[in-house]
């Protein structure tokens, strides 16, 4: 993925979604865009607000069918998706064994109960060499915070541990699986893992964290105008390429937050 369809993405998130939310959600908009050979009945599996399956198709990536266990949510996604709506649990999904091309399903694991279930369900729908993408939040996610270091780097413990205590309550975060747990998810469910990128560094996840209370206040502005951000503050993009640029150079796995998985049905 070039730097321009980079930029792009992120512009988009920007003029829609509190910074914290863009500057994770267009990195993986560029991780799933990178996969050309990807396409046909495309399902999004906890498509939530449906903001980032409209940037999918901004960029072309057409999703067909959508899915969240939240009527409220989807509610929000009918004005941002194209693609037919559906409620459903990701322990029972809504769809016949063998009808999906692909799947989408992005930072949605590390919140559902039961896993292995939930995963099965994955490889239940898809076609022969279908394809997931997901990306998850691994067990660097917490550390990688901004306030738990600020606050360990004085001797604050406690105050680390409340926050992150604060963050998993907050975000409905079950689990932190290390890059191969995940693995081991999917492959005991029957897939083939073919490739995984680690994503958001050091500065990325600070930076997230730093700007989260906006994230609460575009929630309350919703609520009340309809919209979480009245200044598109496109300004910000080159801003924060700049300062990102070099957040995943020679970095080692357990210096990020999240991975990307890519898994195969054999």
């Amino acid at each position: 993925m070039s730097h321009n369809n980079s930029f792009s993405a992120l512009r988009d998130y920007l003029s829609v979604a509190p910074i914290a939310r863009a500057i994770i959600r267009s990195r993986e908009i560029e991780l799933i865009l990178s996969e050309k050979d990807f396409s046909g009945r495309i399902i999004d599996l906890g498509l939530g607000d449906g903001i980032f399956e409209s940037i999918l198709a901004r960029h072309g990536l057409s999703i067909q069918f959508g899915i969240d266990h939240s009527f409220s949510v989807l509610k929000l996604a009918a004005s941002a998706a194209s693609s037919k709506l559906s409620a459903g649990d990701m322990e029972k999904l809504p769809i016949r064994n063998e009808t999906c091309d692909g799947i989408i399903s992005n930072c949605v694991l590390e919140h559902i109960d039961n896993l292995p279930s939930s995963i099965s369900e994955m490889h239940r729908i898809l076609k022969k060499n279908g394809k997931v993408l997901a990306t998850v939040v691994t067990d660097r996610y917490p550390e990688l915070l901004f306030w738990p270091r600020f606050f360990s780097k004085f001797g604050l413990k406690f105050f680390a541990k409340k926050y992150i205590a604060f963050i998993d309550e907050a975000f409905v975060h079950r689990r932190y699986p290390k890059t191969s747990e995940w693995k081991k998810f999917f492959e005991d469910s029957g897939f083939q893992v073919v490739k995984t990128v680690s994503y958001v560094g050091p500065r990325r996840q600070a930076l997230m964290d730093i700007m989260l209370p906006f994230v609460g206040l575009g929630r309350v502005m919703r609520n009340l105008f309809g919209r979480e951000i009245f200044l598109k503050r496109l300004w910000l993009a080159g801003f924060i390429e700049r300062l990102l640029s070099s957040d995943e150079e020679k970095k080692s796995e357990s210096d990020f937050a999240n991975v990307f998985i890519m898994a195969v049905k054999k």
